[in-house]
């Protein structure tokens, strides 16, 4: 029998989103209209419920001759179908291709430390790393300069203060470093991500200076109720009061932020989704970040308890989210589905699945690796010579090259609107680098991705239909122009 090339590789990938989803989002009760994403070049195609039927049954990698007997159609009238979609697939092309392939964005890994002891990080522990990787909790200011320094010789243009514990516990590196930039004349912006309990006058006062070129996120999981489920300090009291004195100040200051909420699973059984928090969180900023908690097992916390319930929080969040941005001025923004929706609208995708080698991170002592998630490939210290710093991140492309090689595309066909990180699925680069066979998600991991993006695809699609797809595009240019100074999406 004839083999075909579809899912061998993302160009050659497609998805069509649940039926069931469709009866839901689109009020597909006719079953007469179906949708065919296709990853590499962004492009939503109409289809009849007849090849849609046979496409989802290929997709989920049943054989030619169990599609026929469920479809009653010939073998070869189902191979021809999918010859044919095989063909159209490869004359469709991306107008935007990001290879991740020059390092752009320097991450401060500037403390270690953290004030905090948020039952769900991975920080749970009081610092980041253990000293085997980093011989310093907290970086000095000549490591940080120096940093930038081989950061500006390599070509990045952003600076990002993660302190992989809390960066304000170390402000005065912050102010130095952005003062040195300023002084050299350095064509950088900066942003950092903080808990908020230390935001204070001189730090407004340093931001209003700043504002043009630093961007700030401070974390806040919603109302107290969730907020001090797990955002605690060491004594075990609540940092919600405090985190919100911060936030309080920087809005009374009329300063642009964000927040980031990491959705913890309690909150449901309180009466919060992900819709909910949006809504409450949008009267102290309209800008956000909203993640689901990682799964740790040993904190019996994150999104593996959530089964089923998870997928349909997320399709009402999306959908809300959709809904605010197809008003004249949106209550809130998604950060995430913004960067998605900006791909979409430019026909833009990736060559690799992970933008690791777009980045260098600093240890505090000096390290540098790509990504602080990819902690077994050193790229060398803030001392190593820019040419040997250039060898090994085009070592870098080499190994996300690989990495894109060994996914099955069955499983990972969202990796044209989210990104595979390694490290998180698969415990490293050097983990994944010596398998042979293809990289498979579990059936759970695979269900909760695809109820989240099959809801991003048909609110697209439903926008689409509705003549509303412009305004959101529209909405999302003032996101990107407010928080980044450039557009992002048309």
């Amino acid at each position: 029998m004839e083999t075909l090339n579809l899912f061998s590789s993302l160009q050659f990938s497609y998805h069509v989103p649940s039926f069931k989803l469709a009866d839901i989002i689109l009020d597909n009760r006719d079953k007469d209209t179906f949708i065919l994403y296709h990853p590499w070049s962004q492009t939503i195609s109409e289809i009849n419920y007849e090849d849609a039927l046979i496409f989802k049954l290929y997709e989920l990698e049943y054989p030619i001759n169990k599609i026929s007997e469920i479809t009653n159609r010939p073998e070869v009238e189902i191979l021809k179908l999918l010859r044919e979609l095989e063909e159209e697939l490869s004359a469709l092309n991306p107008t935007e291709i990001h290879t991740f392939d020059t390092p752009l964005i320097l991450m401060l890994l500037s403390d270690l430390r953290c004030n905090l002891r948020c039952r769900y990080c991975y920080t749970a522990s009081g610092s980041y790393f253990t000293k085997t990787l980093s011989d310093k909790q907290v970086m000095d200011l000549e490591t940080a300069k120096k940093a930038l320094d081989i950061g500006i010789e390599l070509g990045i243009n952003q600076v990002h203060f993660f302190g992989g514990g809390e960066a304000l516990l170390n402000f005065e590196i912050i102010k130095g470093l952005v003062k040195y930039a300023e002084a050299q004349n350095y064509p950088v912006v900066f942003a950092m991500i903080t808990n908020g309990t230390k935001i204070n006058k001189d730090f407004i006062e340093f931001v209003e200076q700043y504002k043009d070129i630093f961007n700030i996120t401070v974390s806040i999981d919603g109302p107290k109720l969730i907020h001090d489920l797990n955002r605690n300090y060491p004594n075990g009291k609540g940092s919600f009061e405090d985190t919100l004195r911060g936030i309080e100040m920087l809005k009374e200051r009329k300063l642009t932020f964000e927040l980031q909420v990491t959705y913890p699973i309690e909150a449901e059984q309180f009466g919060y989704g992900p819709k909910e928090i949006a809504n409450y969180l949008s009267t102290l900023s309209p800008f956000l970040i909203v993640k689901i908690c990682d799964y740790h097992e040993q904190f019996n916390t994150g999104e593996r308890p959530f089964h089923g319930m998870l997928g349909y929080l997320m399709m009402e969040y999306i959908s809300d989210v959709f809904e605010k941005l197809k008003s004249t001025t949106p209550q809130y923004y998604d950060h995430n589905l913004a960067i998605t929706l900006s791909y979409i609208a430019r026909r833009a995708t990736k060559l690799y699945p992970c933008p690791f080698s777009h980045f260098v991170t600093v240890l505090p002592d000096g390290k540098l690796l790509t990504c602080h998630m990819i902690v077994d490939y050193l790229l060398g210290t803030v001392n190593s010579s820019k040419t040997e710093l250039l060898n090994k991140l085009k070592k870098a492309v080499e190994f996300n090259k690989k990495f894109s090689t060994l996914l099955d595309y069955h499983d990972f066909w969202h990796a044209g609107l989210q990104d595979i990180c390694p490290s998180e699925l698969f415990g490293g680069l050097t983990n994944v680098l010596t398998k042979t066979e293809k990289l498979r998600l579990s059936k759970f991991s695979k269900s909760m991705l695809e109820a989240y993006w099959d809801s991003v695809l048909f609110n697209v699609y439903k926008s689409y239909k509705e003549n509303t797809l412009q305004k959101v595009y529209s909405n999302l240019e003032y996101f990107f122009e407010t928080l980044y100074k450039q557009p992002r999406v048309q």
